[in-house]
C-alpha cells in the first residue's frame, strides 16, 4: 500500500474511532483521536506531505483497537472482569489510548521539527513523544476527577477517611499506564527509528 492510501486510512480509521467514542460518550478518547486526525492531515492538507509509514501503521493499529474494545465496553462483555473498581477491558484500552498519544506525540514532534524554528533530534521527539502522553494522562486523571466529584463518589478527605480509598484506582488508572506504555514505546521507538534518517519522518506523497 502506498504512502497516500495508507494516509486515508490512517485519517479514515481517525474519524470512526471519534465516532464511536462520542456514542459511547468518551470524551478523552475522542479527544486523542481528534489529535491524531489533526497531525495527520495537516502536513498533507498544507504541505502535501505525509508521516513515515511507522506512524501510520500504529495510529491505524491503535484507532482499530479502540474502535473494538469501545464497541465490547458498551455490549457489557467483559464487564465482570474488574481491577478494583476498574474493569479491565478499561485497563487495556487505557494502555492503547497511550500507544495513540505517545504515537501523536512523535507525529507532533516531527512536524515541529519541520515546520518550526524547533530543532528536535530522533532522541528528543522520542523524550517529547513520552511527556506529551504523560501530559495528556495527567488531564484524563484530572477530568476522572471531575467525574468522580459529579457522580457524588469519595472525593474529598473526608469523603474518603469514611468510605476508603475507593475511588483512587479510577483516578490513577490512566496515569499508571500511561507511565509503564509511555516508556516501554520509548525503547521500541528508539530501535525502530534508528535506521530512519530524520528526513525520512516526513515524506511527500
Amino acid at each position: 500500500m502506498n504512502s497516500n492510501r495508507l494516509m486515508m486510512l490512517y485519517l479514515g480509521m481517525a474519524v470512526v474511532a471519534v465516532l464511536v467514542a462520542l456514542v459511547k460518550f468518551d470524551w478523552m478518547v475522542a479527544i486523542a483521536e481528534a489529535m491524531a486526525f489533526i497531525v495527520g492531515y495537516y502536513p498533507v492538507h498544507r504541505h502535501r506531505e505525509c508521516h513515515h509509514r511507522s506512524f501510520l501503521l500504529v495510529g491505524i493499529a491503535s484507532s482499530v483497537l479502540l474502535i473494538l474494545l469501545s464497541l465490547v465496553i458498551m455490549s457489557g462483555a467483559l464487564s465482570e472482569y474488574l481491577w478494583g473498581p476498574v474493569q479491565w477491558i478499561v485497563i487495556i484500552q487505557l494502555m492503547v489510548l497511550s500507544v495513540l498519544t505517545f504515537n501523536v506525540g512523535m507525529m507532533f514532534s516531527v512536524l515541529l521539527d519541520a515546520y518550526t524554528e524547533s530543532q528536535f533530534s530522533r532522541r528528543w521527539m522520542l523524550v517529547f513523544a513520552m511527556v506529551f502522553t504523560f501530559a495528556f494522562s495527567a488531564f484524563y486523571a484530572f477530568m476522572a476527577g471531575f467525574a468522580i466529584w459529579a457522580d457524588g463518589l469519595p472525593f474529598t478527605n473526608e469523603e474518603i477517611a469514611i468510605h476508603g480509598r475507593v475511588t483512587h484506582p479510577i483516578l490513577m488508572a490512566d496515569p499508571g499506564c500511561a507511565s509503564v506504555v509511555g516508556i516501554l514505546c520509548a525503547v521500541v521507538g528508539r530501535r525502530l527509528i534508528k535506521p530512519v534518517e530524520k528526513e525520512e519522518l516526513l515524506g511527500g506523497i
